[in-house]
């Protein structure tokens, strides 16, 4: 029962990082995240300190520029050492409307093509 409980659960965080992909309304991705499960935070967490730490995601000069724009809010939500519920508002207050459909998107796509054998260079 609760492996079927977490399957459920791990299947909504990804449809719901699907989401916050392609979603261009500010209002919409605040209501999303204030009521998201806190494995979705977590899993943006994740996906941003990939952004930042994992050579194998190479970003564009057009998103390094959005992502240094947001630096600041960006290494807040990596730190380890914020809460949860610190790392939501921040998302909600701080623009993340902005960043997280680039972020997710350049992270799912280069980590995709590392996985599958893209180009080895």
């Amino acid at each position: 029962m609760a492996a079927a409980k977490r399957r459920r659960a791990n299947v909504a965080s990804k449809r719901t990082i699907k989401f916050l992909e392609v979603c261009s309304d500010k209002k919409a991705l605040n209501a999303v995240l204030n009521h998201a499960p806190d494995s979705v935070v977590k899993l943006l967490s994740d996906i941003s300190l990939n952004a930042l730490k994992n050579p194998a995601v190479r970003v564009s000069r057009e998103r390094k520029r959005l992502f240094r724009k947001h630096l600041p809010t960006i290494t807040r939500i990596v730190d380890p050492s914020v809460s949860i519920a610190t790392k939501r508002k921040t998302l909600q207050q701080q623009g993340g409307f902005a960043w997280i459909p680039a972020i997710i998107g350049t992270v799912l796509g280069a980590l995709g093509t590392s996985i599958f054998g893209g180009s080895k260079t």
